[in-house]
């Protein structure tokens, strides 16, 4: 995981961290198991776990929206 060593380092200094995730991962039907891995991992890192059900951010070969993006992103932000 790209990520995984600044997380390491926030929950050493009781950071509280939180991971996002823009997709359930449901291009090929795998939705649910990636929604189960996600939040596995999540738990294991002891990290809170959003996943973001928005049908303008789908899982597959689209680009997304720049403009849907930074709307979730700033929703994210407002909230924490």
């Amino acid at each position: 995981m790209f990520f995984l060593p600044i997380i390491k380092w926030l929950k050493k200094l009781k950071i509280r961290v939180t991971i996002v995730c823009c997709t359930t991962g449901n291009y090929d039907g795998l939705g649910d198991t990636r929604r189960i891995e996600f939040e596995k991992v999540c738990e294991f890192l002891g990290a809170r776990s959003v996943m973001i059900e928005d049908q303008r951010l789908q899982d597959g070969w689209e680009m997304w929206d720049a403009g849907a993006t930074a709307e979730v992103r700033d929703k994210m932000c407002t909230i924490w």
